[in-house]
């Protein structure tokens, strides 16, 4: 356990707390308050030990410890004179004011801005320059090639497939399957596909290929 100096007697764990003698000593109490977590915008009033089906919980209980639990959300301490209160913090949560709830939920008035930290970037965030060096030269499963090369596209495939860590069966498996799905880049959209229904993930790529009466 890590010991926050900027939060007076909060602990910040990897590891679930399922024991209050972890805390005790420490924090000075004599039993847990925890959440069933679910990214809502649910907050609870608590005064006992118990799993609790909400994103929040308040307590005015001076012996009742509270467990929030986190992944990539953030968690949110709050406290007063007379409560204190865990939020468990996701983009959901935040998208439906959980903080406001929970402040209005401790007797507090407040208005809290948000905005969103993480999300699809504009184009006006987004300077092409910096991923050019990304843009793909060569995707076999997408019967793309930019232009000519000394290697073969079959070779390129071949690399790239073995890149994917994939068997010949699997790479043939593959091709045949992004092909009926219409997963072909835009410059060959209609090359190669062996099929009438684009779209269904059927065999008609490789009934097509070995059939007869295309020879």
């Amino acid at each position: 356990m890590i010991e926050s100096k900027l939060i007076p007697k909060a602990l910040f764990s990897d590891k679930s707390v399922k024991s209050v003698n972890n805390l005790k000593d420490y924090a000075g109490i004599e039993y847990i308050a925890s959440m069933n977590q679910t990214h809502s915008d649910v907050v609870t009033f608590v005064k006992s030990s118990a799993v609790y089906d909400s994103d929040g919980i308040y307590t005015e209980e001076p012996k009742l410890g509270l467990v929030v639990q986190t992944a990539d959300c953030m968690p949110i301490l709050l406290s007063d004179k007379k409560r204190i209160g865990a939020i468990h913090s996701g983009w959901r949560g935040l998208k439906n004011n959980i903080l406001e709830k929970a402040i209005k939920k401790g007797g507090s008035k407040v208005k809290v801005p948000f905005n969103p930290g993480r999300g699809d970037s504009t184009q006006e965030q987004t300077e092409d320059r910096n991923f050019k060096w990304l843009e793909p030269y060569h995707d076999g499963f997408r019967n793309f090639v930019k232009s000519d090369y000394s290697v073969m596209p079959e070779e390129l495939l071949l690399e790239r497939a073995s890149l994917m860590g994939l068997t010949a069966q699997e790479m043939t498996c593959l091709v045949g399957g992004m092909r009926v799905l219409g997963t072909n880049h835009e410059s060959s959209k209609n090359k190669g596909v062996f099929t009438d229904k684009v779209g269904a993930l059927t065999n008609d790529f490789f009934l097509n290929l070995v059939d007869m009466k295309y020879i």
